[in-house]
């Protein structure tokens, strides 16, 4: 699935109109022993802004329409509070539908 993420801090101080800064973000997930480290990749290609990766990550609030994670970035050797608000993109990729209507296919 496709998000828009958009990034609610700078340097951890909160932002009070914070634009997204992908609308077509991959949003990739690994375990670092106790913790989970978040990354982003642009499922495009193009040009992107570079996202640090959000480390610590906590799930703070999910719901039909987004989801929130609370963490820590690296800017510049310094660690910052940041927290990501992932909602749904509006590009729709024609690989996914594929996979679906085939797994879909495959158990009927």
């Amino acid at each position: 699935m496709l998000f828009r993420l958009t990034l609610l801090r700078e340097r951890g101080k909160r932002l009070v109109s914070p634009e997204p800064v992908h609308t077509d973000a991959q949003i990739s997930s690994e375990q670092k022993g106790n913790f989970l480290q978040l990354s982003v990749a642009s499922y495009m290609g193009g040009p992107s802004h570079k996202v640090a990766p959000l480390f610590e990550a906590r799930l703070m609030k999910m719901s039909p329409h987004e989801i929130l994670f609370l963490g820590f970035e690296q800017v510049e050797g310094r660690a910052y509070v940041q927290e990501w608000l992932l909602t749904a993109s509006s590009i729709r990729t024609d690989w996914a539908t594929a996979e679906y209507a085939e797994s879909t296919a495959q158990t009927m």
